[in-house]
């Protein structure tokens, strides 16, 4: 997938069919957005059928650096940590949220999508995006949008596991905690 063309990094079936082949590892050369397709992400072990049932109603929210994008060679320990948390016999009872597989939009004019000086803590206060692109209506309830902004789905992900009394999850790699994580973490403070 590295040296293929772009053309068939955003075709679907090739990519499904090299996540199948060679692992999730291949995600991060995708592109058109099927590197966070549900459809590739399950086939990659990343994320769980939308009907499956947990046996635990607490929520859980992992913190990780982004490994999906096409520099996440060395950020793929995050991936790797997803797969086995879904494997282990006491964490895989919470549906938890794995951001890497969550959209990646931004309401800030900075290209550097984790400053620590955005005003944005992921509130519907603080994000410049509208209510109705960061929030959408599913089953009479309010969830995050598709293109909602990454800290507002974060932080709402969070939230949800604060009131099942769930957990958040960090994961530090060698060479500490991205910028995103320690936005993330000013978040678990609220």
């Amino acid at each position: 997938m590295e040296h293929a063309a772009d053309t068939l990094k955003a075709d679907k079936e090739i990519v499904l069919a090299a996540v199948t082949q060679f692992g999730d590892n291949v995600l991060r050369f995708a592109r058109g957005g099927l590197n966070q397709d549900p459809d590739c992400l399950r086939a990659a072990g990343l994320m769980d059928a939308e009907d499956k049932v947990h046996a635990r109603v607490e929520r859980a929210t992992m913190s990780v650096k982004f490994s999906l994008a096409d520099t996440g060679g060395i950020f793929a320990y995050a991936s790797q940590f997803q797969k086995r948390l879904k494997r282990d016999p006491f964490l895989s009872n919470f549906r938890t949220f794995f951001p890497n597989a969550w959209c990646k939009s931004y309401c800030a004019d900075d290209p550097d999508f984790s400053s620590l000086e955005n005003p944005c803590r992921g509130t519907l206060d603080t994000c410049k995006f509208p209510r109705e692109m960061n929030l959408k209506l599913v089953d009479n309830k309010e969830k995050p949008g598709e293109n909602c902004c990454w800290r507002f789905g974060f932080q709402f992900h969070l939230q949800e596991s604060k009131g099942t009394g769930g957990f958040m999850i960090q994961v530090e790699e060698v060479g500490g905690l991205g910028k995103g994580q320690m936005r993330e973490t000013e978040y678990k403070k609220l």
